[in-house]
């Protein structure tokens, strides 16, 4: 991986041929030198600039990729922690749902990822409506990605600390500055329905996610955080095929070592309709936990996932609290955060959130 980062790929003194062939050799192409020349196509993005660099072979049957693409994101808010996630986490595992990562670097608040473009077979699954393959697919993918760092031996080995109760703290201490402003909404609103159910989970559900860390410390593994359908990349010929797992951008707040199903349960609980979470869920986990205690984790009970799914399932109350910390950003979030806690709302009555909640104490 390279040492500067390129933050204009026009600018050939941070982007050239000659850094091009090289990144190409170093991934196994033979055929780097040959590559004469190649353009760059800026692409619509939010959070980050995205380039399609496409390359210029000097004859049509040299072995090199038709493009790449080129990611470069400048952000006080994300570390190095997407530079790891293609470069370093999973650099020996095989079988794993990542894109291949041909160069990388991160300094002063930026970075880039040179990688590999599949837009020609997949797109990411936000107007998909989720169903029993794409489940199983999903399911298989995450598990895999999990599998490579299960257990506080395995995290700390990627240089993450082990899940502990000083993590929880650290991140319940930011996202708990949104509770009262929530509570506060919904009750200006009439909506104290929603208002008890909130207040419950913020009561009750830190001392429950306590006592899991301390029961069960090593069935956790290096979580992705952000499992949502934009981030899910399904082949376009909508079976068979490879899923991708992008986009690793975590907060200094977020939690890293954590349950696995939470990824799961963020994905069902707030970005899938309720009827389809209904439907598919259990078959997702069971997918999930088959993958999953096949690679490394036997001793997982599907007993205690199905509990970690649910006690992640009320997580998601503090994703929907998160969004009214900023005053602005609660009112120019409405939309989402309302979206976000009824969703978990609905997720806690279905899955008998209070009874879990109520029988740990």
């Amino acid at each position: 991986m390279s040492s500067t980062v390129i933050r204009d790929p026009n600018d050939a003194d941070q982007f050239s041929l000659d850094r091009l062939r090289s990144c190409l050799l170093q991934a196994g192409f033979s055929g780097a030198g040959n590559l004469e020349s190649y353009d760059v196509e800026q692409m619509d993005a939010t959070n980050a600039s995205m380039y399609k660099i496409r390359l210029r072979p000097d004859a049509p049957d040299v072995r090199l990729p038709r493009s790449l693409i080129l990611k470069v994101c400048r952000s006080q808010e994300f570390g190095p922690s997407e530079v790891y996630y293609y470069g370093r986490d999973y650099r020996d595992a095989d079988d794993i749902p990542l894109l291949a990562c041909y160069d990388a670097a991160f300094e002063d608040h930026a970075y880039h990822l040179l990688l590999e473009d599949v837009s020609d077979s997949h797109r990411n699954s936000w107007e998909l409506s989720p169903d029993s393959e794409y489940a199983a697919q999903v399911a298989a993918a995450v598990a895999k990605l999990h599998s490579c760092r299960w257990g506080p031996d395995r995290i700390k080995e990627a240089g993450y600390p082990e899940m502990d109760t000083s993590q929880l703290d650290r991140y319940l201490a930011h996202v708990e500055r949104g509770c009262a402003p929530l509570l506060e909404e919904l009750m200006q609103e009439g909506r104290h329905d929603l208002a008890a159910v909130a207040r419950l989970v913020f009561d009750k559900l830190p001392a429950v996610l306590r006592r899991r860390i301390r029961q069960f410390p090593s069935l956790c593994t290096l979580v992705h955080g952000d499992i949502n359908p934009g981030n899910i990349l399904v082949p376009k010929s909508g079976s068979g095929g490879s899923v991708f797992l992008i986009d690793r951008q975590p907060f200094d707040w977020s939690l890293l070592s954590w349950f696995g199903p939470a990824d799961l349960a963020y994905l069902t609980v707030l970005f899938w309709e309720p009827e389809n979470r209904r439907k598919l869920e259990r078959d997702l986990l069971k997918a999930y936990h088959q993958v999953l205690s096949g690679r490394c984790a036997a001793d997982y009970r599907w007993e205690q996932l199905w509990i970690d799914y649910k006690l992640s399932a009320m997580q998601c109350f503090y994703v929907a609290a998160s969004w009214c910390i900023d005053p602005a950003e609660r009112t120019e979030m409405r939309w989402l955060w309302r979206r976000e806690l009824e969703r978990a709302v609905l997720a806690f009555q279905d899955l008998q959130g209070g009874e879990l909640l109520n029988a740990a104490e």
